[in-house]
């Protein structure tokens, strides 16, 4: 498949694509890879080398204004070759380079809010930490539910059960952060 998407984005002009990405953006840049030419692109002075970094944050202060995430190849003639990069284009399909250097073309694809997510979760390892500590607190208070609600379909009636039956009262009342007596519960099991 990097062939045929090497093929495809040659038809445009350039004369290598240096293709560096996971396999699994390959097929989406195949199918729905549009190109672009970035004579009236706007270039935002964000820092060489950070296209991704530079073109999230920017995505980020203006997706509320229409504006759209991409991530594909860009190409410089003066050197011919096509590689990996991201930027961001407006309502109106204005190209905004959120890196110091002014494509001549692009060829990619406008995330949707889900693939905006996972770039973000990609690119901001902040943001990602975050999201994952969220992940396991759900996890978490999900197994005490489940576990909670099969105890009592049993009708097991020991320290195990009164625990959970504990943790899941507290949680629905919102108070399991002030309340220790789960966490000390737990140490004795």
């Amino acid at each position: 498949m990097r062939e045929k998407l090497k093929e495809k984005i040659l038809s445009f002009g350039g004369d290598i694509v240096y293709v560096t990405q996971p396999n699994t953006d390959v097929k989406k840049w195949i199918d729905r890879g549009v190109a672009s030419d970035g004579k009236d692109s706007i270039v935002e002075k964000g820092r060489a080398g950070f296209c991704e970094e530079e073109s999230l944050e920017y995505y980020l202060k203006h997706k509320d204004e229409g504006v759209k995430l991409c991530k594909g190849f860009a190409l410089n003639k003066d050197h011919g070759m096509w590689v990996y990069h991201a930027w961001c284009k407006d309502k109106d399909g204005v190209i905004h380079e959120c890196t110091s250097v002014k494509r001549d073309l692009y060829y990619g694809i406008e995330l949707d809010e889900r693939e905006a997510e996972e770039f973000r979760r990609s690119v901001d390892f902040e943001y990602d930490a975050e999201c994952s500590r969220k992940e396991k607190q759900l996890t978490a208070t999900d197994v005490g539910k489940f576990a909670f609600e099969a105890l009592k379909e049993f009708k097991t009636k020991n320290e195990i059960g009164a625990f959970f039956k504990r943790a899941v009262e507290e949680h629905r009342r919102g108070d399991n952060a002030k309340n220790d007596k789960s966490k000390n519960d737990a140490k004795s099991l």
